[in-house]
C-alpha cells in the first residue's frame, strides 16, 4: 500500500537545463507530511507499537486523533478488533514480546536498551539479569 506520494515539478529554465521547482507532496485523507514521521505509526490494532526504531523519515502520518485501521486508511473511531482473534492455544496481548519462548529456549534473553543520564551510554536490561553499562 502506498501511503504517501512524493512528486516533484520538473521545468525547463532560460538556458534550458531542466530545474526542479518545488516538491509536491500529496497523502491520503486525513494524513499530513511530516519530514519526521514515526517509523511504526499506532494503528487501530497496535495503538501503542513497541519494540520500535526511535528513527524518523519524511513521509505522511495520520493526522492528530487518526489512526491507520486495518485497510491502512486514518480514522478517528477504530473498531478494527477482528486482528485481536489469535489461533488455537495463542491469546492476544497489547504488549506482546519481540522474542517468544520456544521449545529450543524456553527462557530467552530479553536485550531492552535505555538510555541514560550520560550521553552515549547504554544499560542493557534482561528479564533473567542486569548488566553494567557498556561505553
Amino acid at each position: 500500500v502506498i501511503i504517501c506520494m512524493a512528486l516533484m515539478v520538473i521545468a525547463r529554465n532560460e538556458e534550458d537545463q531542466i530545474a526542479i521547482l518545488r516538491p509536491v507532496r500529496r497523502c491520503f485523507a486525513n494524513e499530513e507530511f511530516t519530514e519526521c514521521a514515526s517509523m511504526c505509526p499506532p494503528t487501530c490494532r497496535h495503538p501503542t507499537p513497541g519494540f520500535c526504531s526511535l528513527r524518523c523519515v519524511p513521509g505522511c502520518q495520520c493526522k492528530s486523533g487518526f489512526m491507520k485501521n486495518g485497510n491502512g486508511a486514518c480514522v478517528a473511531n477504530c473498531t478494527d478488533t477482528s486482528s485481536n482473534i489469535c489461533p488455537e492455544n495463542e491469546e492476544f496481548k497489547q504488549c506482546g514480546t519481540a522474542c517468544e519462548p520456544s521449545c529450543e529456549n524456553p527462557k530467552p534473553m530479553i536485550l531492552i536498551y535505555d538510555i541514560i543520564s550520560r550521553s552515549g551510554y547504554l544499560a542493557p536490561k534482561t528479564r533473567q539479569e542486569s548488566h553494567s553499562v557498556i561505553n
